[in-house]
């Protein structure tokens, strides 16, 4: 999330945007059949998008959303992901079942990033929000992400669906959310937690540790 109209609509809508991007994510899970899998052009499964519209329930007091009306979920490189997946050990099934069977949990992230995040109800699976320009640098690298994939012992964060969610109301914002692997779910005992980064743009710290 980039723009003060982004963070906006999120921040007042995030539970909605959260069903509505688990309904869609199990859409596209329960509608991606083999005929998509043939037709897809060899060389087009990182580029190819599928779409679907959501018109948001009304709330309790029978009162529609003031800020949001429509929503349209946009999954990409479907194909692809699908077959990141298969190559860690997640099968259909699996995705599935981690989206439909409760809602996401929604959690504060600490990090400078200012992402908002979800996890899945099993802890299997993080959802995080991306700025525009990181979700075009995943898809422009998804098919060096699938060599990297084969290496089931490497610790690199696993990448496993890309969404969109543009929101319809007086103005239109676009989220991109990432599903991501969650490499330290809460069953594991962990003593020490180090958040290396590659960049050192504004992260330097004093000698004085």
């Amino acid at each position: 999330i980039k723009t003060p109209i982004q963070n906006f609509v999120f921040t007042n809508n995030s539970d909605e945007i959260g069903k509505t991007l688990r309904h869609a994510i199990i859409y596209f899970a329960e509608t991606l059949n083999e005929a998509d899998r043939s037709s897809c052009i060899l060389g087009n499964e990182f580029h190819s998008t599928r779409t679907h519209k959501y018109k948001l329930p009304r709330s309790s007091d029978g009162k529609t959303l003031e800020t949001v009306t429509t929503m349209e979920v946009t999954t990409f490189a479907p194909i692809a992901f699908e077959y990141m997946r298969s190559m860690i050990g997640i099968t259909p099934n699996d995705f599935y079942s981690s989206f439909s069977n409760d809602e996401f949990m929604n959690f504060a992230n600490t990090g400078r990033s200012g992402s908002q995040m979800y996890k899945t109800y099993d802890d299997v699976y993080i959802i995080k929000t991306l700025r525009d320009h990181e979700a075009k640098y995943l898809i422009r690298i998804l098919p060096g992400l699938c060599m990297r994939y084969t290496h089931t012992s490497s610790l690199m964060t696993r990448y496993v669906g890309l969404y969109s969610v543009n929101i319809r109301s007086t103005f239109s914002s676009e989220i991109y959310c990432v599903v991501m692997l969650n490499n330290l779910p809460s069953a594991l005992n962990v003593h020490e937690i180090y958040d290396l980064k590659g960049s050192s743009v504004g992260r330097y710290s004093s000698i004085n540790l």
